[in-house]
């Protein structure tokens, strides 16, 4: 029989179940969000406990749904939760490999507030690339156009490109950073055209998609546009 949600069994000495609850869901776009590991610690162990090495408290999973809930929990204790990735599947949680997504706040229990809802986390994967796309708009459909993704300086990130003939769409997967883009006509054959670079444009903060609100703002001033991505205009004229 599979299950769509975790079965927990609790044991107790007295007569009775402590009566605390956190419950919340997981979400995220590009991971998984069923199944997934959740962990309690009281918070006496820090926003980042040692989870090599450290036992939670309190343990679970997600169900199909990405939901989750932590019960007969003690009260007048604070606790943090977390969602553990396992990304090489060795039962065994280390921080500079797999990913760990923590709520950003401990939660107290008390006996006026003994169930805590709503204790949602969201999982972004750091490897993720961020998208620049935008549209390359001049009067010369047949020059070729090269825009440039220059990281901000103090950046230890690389530079990114993309080159297309003519106006029209262009993509850019880059590391997650602050670019300033860069529109240049490059030279024809026999320096016709000649090369013209455009001055740098304002700083774009480039985040995973998974980490954007439904719209995103574009580098000019413009309607909001609904999609995850940052957009803006490569115009090389004369």
């Amino acid at each position: 029989m599979i299950l769509g949600r975790p079965l927990h069994i609790r044991f107790s000495t007295g007569d009775s179940l402590d009566p605390g609850v956190i419950r919340g869901v997981l979400r995220a776009k590009k991971l998984a969000t069923k199944n997934v590991p959740m962990a309690l610690y009281e918070d006496s162990a820090g926003v980042a406990p040692d989870f090599a090495n450290l036992q939670p408290l309190y343990a679970t999973e997600t169900d199909t749904a990405g939901a989750y809930a932590f019960t007969a929990l003690r009260l007048g204790r604070a606790y943090t939760v977390h969602a553990l990735y396992d990304r090489n599947r060795d039962s065994y949680i280390d921080p500079e490999v797999d990913l760990v997504v923590s709520h950003p706040g401990a939660i107290q229990l008390t006996p006026e507030h003994a169930v805590a809802d709503s204790i949602n986390l969201t999982a972004v994967d750091p490897l993720e690339p961020a998208v620049i796309s935008g549209k390359i708009a001049a009067p010369d459909s047949t020059a070729r156009y090269r825009v440039e993704a220059r990281p901000d300086s103090g950046l230890s990130i690389t530079e990114r490109h993309v080159e297309r003939v003519g106006r029209g769409a262009y993509v850019l997967r880059v590391e997650a950073g602050r670019y300033r883009l860069v529109a240049i006509r490059m030279a024809g054959p026999g320096g016709i055209p000649q090369r013209l670079e455009l001055p740098p444009g304002p700083l774009l903060d480039a985040r995973p998609e998974s980490e954007l609100p439904a719209w995103t703002s574009s580098s000019r001033p413009g309607p909001k546009r609904p999609r995850g991505d940052r957009r803006s205009s490569a115009e090389p004229q004369e």
